[in-house]
């Protein structure tokens, strides 16, 4: 799960470097800068020293640079930057700190940087009054391990301080596009943690495969519902608001939230282990035996040197298969394809997060043939290396579609001219009239349709063309559209 939070002052820097957060060996989770923009620091993979962190949420990149704008009065007002926060599942988050398998804290840290480096990609700022794509930022990571109501909640808040480099020189970034993939960041990082986690010896198990989320089979739901307090308590306040959505979940998440009870590391296990042991479960068991899993894995992998995978295998995960194409894993060339095939089936030109996104959720909980993002951009590039899918301006395309438009097109151009008007432009304006007044009398407000509308209109009944093509955008726009030129047809215009 992902959540993100805009920070409203730097003096929140205090709350991510709360010391405490320890593995169930003692040792204590550290935390690190990440990003081009810290590596252009010489910040990149070291400790975040608490001092520095609160001059970057300023806005203080150096002696010479202070990002934001003056007040006034004197001092000058800066955005201090954005949380972006990533949540094992709950499974995950009981065996690495229950359990004390730190493998898992190392594998959600690695689909972390994942997502986090996805989301890098997506940065943009102004220069000179021009949007730019930066590619670039700096983020400050610090685990936790609980949750607000003490429960095992293994979790990474990834700080992006609002800065953004062009050119050598600092600016403030714009927050819109890495808001706007949220989504796909949730889903890149389980992705690569489903991945990871069936290595490390655990059973994907998946949840809800359109929005793309899974948990490890080997943890009871009893274990996993008494250590969950915080989610219920987020639950209740929701349905006391009558809030469903997830958007309104995470306010209500934000409207729910206590502070958080001290406690020491020993109070916590005692109660965790505790609270295992009443419903009669071993984590510690379950992860040896998980441990013992990914050696033969491994050992089943290196005899079998790659992927097993049979095509005519109805559990080999994606239906359909394909001429598979040498170099590229053949389960993320099943599952791209598949995601751009049902693409093209609704949309001449698609964006390409829109197959990653598909082939993402195709690919959880398929055990062996697990793949990981890398593995579906290489299956991308290359099916448009095959000239399987085409790169248009403004996405990717399939050689079908071209054919389609080529064919539409030169109809269009064969077909001009070669009938008679069906109406004239007077015509149509009684016919419309008549049926706004009749719309609005049925809805009983008034109703006309769009100045866009009536030409689109009278191009249709007026024109000596076979072959009209006309774009409406708005849904409700669309449809009383249409209702008109169902009513002209009833009329016999």
């Amino acid at each position: 799960m992902l959540s993100i939070k805009r920070l409203s002052n730097a003096g929140e820097a205090g709350y991510y470097g709360e010391a405490g957060y320890y593995t169930k060996d003692g040792v204590a989770l550290a935390s690190e800068w990440g990003g081009q923009g810290a590596e252009a620091l010489g910040l990149s993979g070291l400790t975040v020293d608490l001092d520095r962190f609160t001059e970057l949420l300023e806005g203080k990149i150096d002696s010479v640079t202070h990002l934001g704008k003056p007040d006034g009065q004197g001092k000058i007002v800066h955005a201090p930057g954005h949380d972006f926060t990533f949540s094992a599942p709950k499974g995950i988050s009981i065996a690495a700190l229950m359990g004390g398998d730190e493998r898992l804290i190392d594998a959600h840290h690695a689909a972390v940087k994942v997502a986090m480096s996805e989301l890098e990609k997506r940065v943009l700022a102004r220069k000179d009054g021009e949007r730019v794509n930066t590619g670039n930022f700096m983020y400050a990571s610090f685990t936790h391990t609980v949750s607000r109501a003490n429960d095992p909640q293994l979790h990474t808040h990834n700080v992006i301080p609002n800065a953004t480099l062009i050119d050598a020189a600092w600016y403030s970034l714009e927050s819109k596009e890495m808001y706007q993939f949220k989504m796909m960041a949730g889903l890149i990082y389980r992705s690569e943690l489903a991945v990871l986690a069936h290595k490390l010896g655990y059973t994907v198990e998946v949840t809800d495969r359109q929005k793309g989320f899974w948990d490890i089979k080997e943890i009871s739901d009893e274990l996993k519902f008494e250590t969950s307090k915080r989610r219920r308590e987020v639950e209740k306040s929701a349905a006391e608001r009558d809030i469903t959505s997830q958007k309104g979940l995470e306010a209500a998440a934000v409207m729910s939230r206590a502070s958080k009870g001290k406690m020491t590391p020993e109070q916590l296990w005692e109660i965790w282990d505790s609270t295992a042991a009443s419903l009669g479960v071993d984590v510690g068991k379950i992860v040896e035996e998980a441990t013992d899993r990914a050696t033969q894995r491994v050992q089943e992998e290196q005899k079998n040197h790659s992927p097993s995978l049979h095509m005519d295998d109805p559990n080999s995960g994606v239906e359909n298969a394909d001429e598979q194409i040498p170099g590229v894993h053949p389960e993320a060339l099943r599952a791209t394809r598949l995601a751009a095939r049902a693409l093209a089936a609704n949309e001449a030109v698609f964006d390409q997060d829109d197959v990653l996104k598909g082939a993402l959720k195709l690919g959880f909980g398929l055990g062996s043939n697990s793949f990981s993002k890398s593995d579906i951009d290489t299956a991308l590039e290359a099916i448009i290396e095959h000239k399987e899918l085409l790169v248009r301006p403004h996405g990717l395309t399939t050689p079908e579609a071209i054919r389609k438009e080529s064919y539409i097109v030169s109809s269009m151009l064969n077909l001009k001219g070669v009938y008679a008007p069906v109406a004239t432009k007077d015509d149509v304006q009684h016919h419309i009239s008549n049926f706004e007044a009749e719309l609005s009398k049925k809805l009983g407000v008034p109703a006309k349709l769009t100045s866009g509308q009536v030409k689109a209109a009278e191009l249709i009944v007026t024109t000596k063309d076979a072959i009209v093509v006309s774009k409406v955008w708005l849904v409700q726009v669309k449809r009383q559209w249409l209702m008109w030129l169902i009513y002209c047809a009833c009329a016999r215009l």
